[in-house]
């Protein structure tokens, strides 16, 4: 059977009409094949590139040119921005009778951000930052807890999403160059000789006052000694203000907050939110409130056949991944061996963030959920403060979950919204409503794409258990026993893969593992339950059906190359692309690829 670079080469050679002849009759297959894809898929395509040199090219190279008039950059992102034209859509729509207490919330939320680009109130917002600062009062001392300066980290953060990133920079760019060869104390010095202007305290509460410099005395009013570092500590000075200020408690992050909005309040131009920005705010800090409000939107019969295609769709994953723990490669010994495949098989996957019952019970858990919550629709500052508290009290609760048993979703945590995550502490895969949508999943598209797109984020984040992070926990989530765990350490292959793995990849090396297992998972449940037999070969199993999979695998990766993205957990999507089909076999046949003598041996751990 030619491969498509057989056919280039032998072209080359034969007479012209010929090969006319050979183009129009045995190439005719393999540009059909293509014709068969679904539009989104050959719009992202840059089918000149050579799939087997750069696959992520070949897949997605005319993403940035179909997508060119988008505001987003990214198939990812554009499951958010969709997501969040919806929730603003019903969101400016007039409330029903019958509309529950928490999606008022949520509009509230909603209409306070909306209504902020007309009237920019900055004495309240250092109100805001003042009252936070005396609310939050901490036992700032050398024995303060990671918690507890963990604070300042959610509040930078929250001020970048909320468009105040500004008040995080540094004045002096030179400075900043030359800040990693300084101490601590020297950072502290920065901050007690700023000069920038304070209000009267007898009009600190008044919306305009009179403005005087803030001297030395004043900032160390502002700035107790109980809240400065210990002399004696002198860790290496962190390369910006806004890191070093992470790590500090919350009345002190609050304090430099003030002096540099107070500086800026002549630069600073009014916050002009739009409605995605304000729709993709109220979602994140009301998940469950929105979660539930679009759910309302799909057809209860639409979701229950949905929710069971999921669930079938994990079970096919987890299916397959235990015949593949059952060849052993390692020779585990009995109770490692029934350690993993118990852990594989109390697994769960919940679809979407919600609860588990009813839609009447699921509103009642919500109307709990948020009882203590007030918020108001003219008070965006106010709100964006009792948001923050109440997510305190959430997050005070079980790991990864509220008192209540709602999971506490976080943007900064998981990455975006339109992502699936693994949780150790429940051994459970959680699988957002946001991703059920196109063009990762269509009711009724072919299930070759179902099992390329949700199926291989499904087996990554199934993989996830079982890495080198994860496999240390059991079936329950609890850390496994120290017998268990030198069970593990002690096999001689195993750690041999697991020193491949850390050395190949290094911090990225759990998802490395779990790109490549998952990427196996996934085509190995679609091929072996529609290819077993001979007969069930052609449309369903051929060659062009096995480049459609790998295809549409890719699409979840696909952005626009001049955007910049974080690297640091998973690689870069063109790198996480081509690594995972360069260790495929399955792939290297379907696009005709030689595999490379000199290629590396795949770390594989099970």
């Amino acid at each position: 059977m030619f491969n498509v670079r057989e056919l280039c080469k032998l072209q080359l050679w034969l007479p012209l009409g010929l090969s006319l002849c050979l183009s129009q009759c045995l190439w005719r297959p393999i540009l059909a094949s293509h014709a068969r894809l679904p539009v989104y898929i050959q719009r992202h395509m840059n089918a000149s590139a050579d799939a087997c040199v750069d696959f992520y090219e070949h897949a997605c190279g005319g993403w940035s040119l179909a997508h060119a008039d988008d505001v987003y950059a990214s198939q990812l992102e554009q499951l958010d921005y969709e997501y969040h034209a919806s929730l603003a859509e019903l969101l400016e729509q007039q409330p029903g009778p019958q509309e529950p207490r928490f999606v008022q919330l949520l509009r509230d939320s909603y209409v306070a951000c909306r209504r902020l680009d007309k009237r920019y109130d900055a004495a309240q917002f250092v109100r805001w930052l003042a009252e936070w600062s005396r609310g939050e009062t901490e036992s700032e001392t050398e024995s303060a807890s990671a918690s507890e300066r963990g604070n300042g980290s959610a509040l930078i953060h929250l001020l970048k999403t909320y468009g105040l990133g500004e008040l995080l920079q540094y004045e002096n760019e030179e400075e900043e160059e030359e800040a990693e060869a300084e101490a601590l104390s020297d950072a502290e010095q920065r901050l007690l000789q700023l000069q920038l202007p304070w209000p009267n305290p007898e009009d600190y509460l008044s919306d305009a006052g009179d403005y005087e410099m803030l001297t030395h005395a004043s900032f160390r009013q502002l700035y107790p000694a109980s809240a400065r570092p210990s002399a004696t500590r002198r860790p290496a000075y962190l390369s910006c203000v806004s890191a070093l200020l992470a790590e500090q408690p919350v009345s002190l992050l609050a304090a430099y907050l003030q002096l540099r909005l107070l500086r800026l309040l002549q630069q600073l131009p009014a916050p002009a939110f739009g409605r995605q920005q304000c729709a993709a705010q109220s979602r994140q800090l009301l998940t469950h409130a929105a979660v539930w409000l679009l759910q309302q939107q799909v057809p209860h019969a639409q979701r229950h056949h949905t929710n069971d295609t999921m669930h079938q769709l994990f079970e096919q994953l987890r299916q397959q991944f235990k015949l593949q723990l059952q060849v052993n490669r390692n020779r585990f010994d009995n109770a490692t061996q029934s350690f993993l495949l118990q852990k594989l098989q109390r697994m769960r996957l919940r679809v979407g963030v919600l609860p588990s019952g009813s839609p009447e019970q699921q509103q009642q858990q919500l109307e709990e959920h948020y009882a203590q919550l007030q918020l108001r629709a003219n008070d965006y500052y106010g709100n964006l403060l009792a948001l923050l508290r109440q997510t305190q009290r959430w997050a005070a609760g079980a790991e990864g979950e509220a008192a209540d048993g709602l999971f506490v979703v976080q943007s900064d945590g998981f990455g975006s919204y339109a992502s699936c995550f693994f949780l150790f502490s429940r051994n459970l895969v959680v699988l957002p409503h946001s991703l059920l949508a196109a063009n990762l999943y269509r009711s009724h598209q072919p299930k070759v794409f179902t099992h390329s797109g949700l199926g291989f984020l499904l087996a990554h984040e199934l993989s996830h258990g079982f890495d080198l992070s994860g496999v240390v926990y059991d079936g329950r989530g609890k850390l496994a026993s120290r017998q268990q765990r030198q069970r593990l350490s002690s096999n001689a292959r195993f750690a041999n893969q697991k020193t491949c793995l850390k050395r190949r990849h290094a911090e990225i090396a759990d998802e490395k593992f779990a790109d490549l297992n998952g990427l196996s998972l996934a085509y190995d449940s679609y091929f072996t339950a529609h290819c077993q037999h001979k007969e069930a070969t052609g449309a369903r199993c051929g060659t062009a059906v096995q480049q459609h999979f790998f295809l549409n695998f890719a699409q979840f990766f696909c952005r626009d190359d001049l955007q910049p993205e974080d690297t640091s957990e998973h690689g870069s999507s063109r790198q996480r692309v081509n690594d995972a089909v360069a260790s495929s076999q399955h792939f290297a046949r379907a696009f005709g690829c030689e595999r490379s003598r000199h290629k590396h041996p795949l770390c594989q751990l099970y």
